[in-house]
């Protein structure tokens, strides 16, 4: 869900060139916020003493604080009372307080203890006195890459501990990250974690700060949420701190969405050509589209930028032309979307294949005229009835890329409808239409694969090429046009339902591994 922070959050980091005044994490002020007049009086924790209200946002304040037995300072976050909290606010903070306290790494913020006073939650955690990083860009400007990098690494190891203990944070951004008084960058703020053993997330809700979410956070993807969109955040602070700005920008907070979920982020070089090449490729691993292609987990991306400050080349970097051609075609953008899809390709093969044999057939006069024509008609007509069956009314449910998908296909069904109507039409006769006409057919689809290609999956390019070129080199031999055509549509559509199987099984994976090292700990 957009929250008022993230909205604010939001504005503030792509507006408003002033500081924020209140970091919605640890808020770090030299004097005291005034407060409303029904929370004028500071709560009574015992084994504490409350200094001063830091600040507060929509579902927790956080006071500055002495634990009276160490004598150290600390911070302590309290759920608001009353009104102000949901009983899905209080188990949140509680999932919040829990997860810190899991975690034990020198670049996350410690949680000494939590507890309830006045039927309110709260916890206690280390006083973080360096300010954030955001406080730090606003201020400084943009990083060196070597700055970036050294910033980045422990950063990306603090939450590879958390993503082995099974908690993705889902709102990392420059406002979480804080430094201690030794200058040690620290993460905080998992008030919006996600457990692999459970999630106070609804399906389809959107979490997170949007300039900050991954495409499939900006999609309400719950489902597919991993560590994979905390490795993407990480990219979008490195993009920050390499260039003063975030990926994308909009004043709109949906057209921002759409911006993440559809276009492909832009270089760092573009912002600053003095940027090296291996690091803008860390950048656009860490931003690719596909959770697939980025960094498999943090500790690789930490591994990555390792290698950038020896000078040696990033795994990132790939700079072989066969590398580069395996890249784009094994790129996939939303094709996750329809993973649960891959058996009935699997049936779409064995109707495509078997409805053009039997045209085949019929044009080279092998079977009855009307044999052939009551396949391609059953074609016509029972394909999108078996989508539409198997995938239920509600399976695609009118995102931009369904009706993207649905609407190019639909089209190349009518196309290559008209153009056998306008055969018959021309000999007047079923018998009479020639196995030319699936060069035509072969270029209609060959133009609809290729238009797939960039926005579903790069090996859609080369069925695309496949049946753009069997026209030309089967010039000589039409009457092979119908069983040629009918199998690059096998193969084609076997690999898509191999491809998508692969994304499904690699879903379930990370999930069951997660669930695993969390029920482990």
């Amino acid at each position: 869900m957009l929250t008022v922070d993230t909205f604010e959050d939001l504005c503030v980091s792509q507006n408003d060139p002033e500081p924020n005044e209140i970091d919605r994490t640890l808020i770090q002020t030299d004097a005291p916020r005034a407060v409303s007049d029904s929370y004028s009086r500071f709560p009574t924790i015992p084994g504490y003493t409350i200094v001063k209200e830091l600040g507060r946002g929509a579902m927790g304040v956080v006071y500055e604080g002495i634990q009276d037995r160490l004598n150290r300072p600390v911070a302590l976050k309290m759920v608001l009372s009353g009104s102000y909290a949901s009983a899905m606010d209080v188990a949140r903070f509680m999932s919040e307080a829990e997860a810190i306290a899991e975690i034990s790494h020198a670049n996350v913020v410690r949680v000494y203890e939590f507890g309830e006073v006045e039927n309110r939650p709260y916890y206690a955690m280390e006083r973080l006195t360096g300010g954030t990083l955001a406080l730090r860009l606003r201020t400084n400007g943009p990083m060196t890459p070597e700055a970036a990098a050294r910033l980045l690494i422990p950063l990306a190891n603090g939450i590879q501990s958390a993503h082995e203990l099974g908690i993705v944070h889902r709102d990392l951004k420059p406002d979480n990250v804080l430094f201690d008084a030794s200058d040690t960058p620290k993460i905080a703020d998992f008030g919006l974690a996600k457990r692999a053993t459970s999630d106070l997330t609804a399906t389809g809700a959107l979490m997170g700060t949007p300039a900050y979410m991954a495409p499939e956070q900006a999609a309400g993807q719950t489902r597919f949420v991993g560590p994979s969109v905390d490795v993407y955040a990480l990219g979008v602070i490195l993009f920050e701190c390499l260039t003063g700005r975030v990926p994308f920008k909009s004043d709109n907070i949906m057209s921002l969405l759409n911006l993440i979920r559809e276009t492909d982020a832009p270089s760092v070089r573009e912002f600053s050509s003095n940027i090296p090449k291996d690091m803008n490729s860390i950048v656009q691993k860490c931003l690719a589209k596909h959770p697939q292609e980025r960094y498999p987990n943090a500790a690789a991306l930490a591994g990555d930028l390792e290698r950038f400050l020896m000078g040696q080349t990033p795994l990132a970097a790939n700079r072989t032309a066969f590398g580069g051609v395996w890249a784009t075609l094994d790129r996939g953008r939303y094709s996750s979307e329809f993973a649960a899809y891959s058996t009935m390709f699997l049936w779409l093969a064995a109707i495509m294949v078997t409805a053009d044999v039997t045209m085949g057939l019929f044009l080279n006069r092998i079977v009855h005229p009307y044999v052939g024509a009551g396949a391609s008609v059953a074609r016509m007509a029972f394909v999108p009835l078996f989508v539409w069956l198997y995938t239920g009314r509600k399976s695609f449910d009118g995102s931009p890329n369904s009706r993207f998908l649905l609407s190019l296909w639909g089209g190349h069904l009518i196309a290559c409808m008209m153009m056998g109507i306008a055969g018959v039409l021309e000999h007047r006769q079923v018998a009479f239409v020639e196995p030319v006409i699936y060069r035509y057919f072969s270029l209609a689809t060959g133009i609809a694969f290729v238009a797939l290609g960039p926005n579903y999956w790069g090996w859609c390019y080369a069925f695309g090429a496949a049946f753009l070129l069997s026209p030309v080199i089967l010039v000589d031999y039409p009457f092979a046009l119908p069983f040629v055509f009918a199998a690059i549509w096998g193969v084609a559509l076997v690999c898509v339902s191999r491809h998508l199987k692969r994304l499904a099984r690699q879903s379930a994976a990370t999930v069951s591994n997660a669930v695993v090292k969390a029920t482990s700990v």
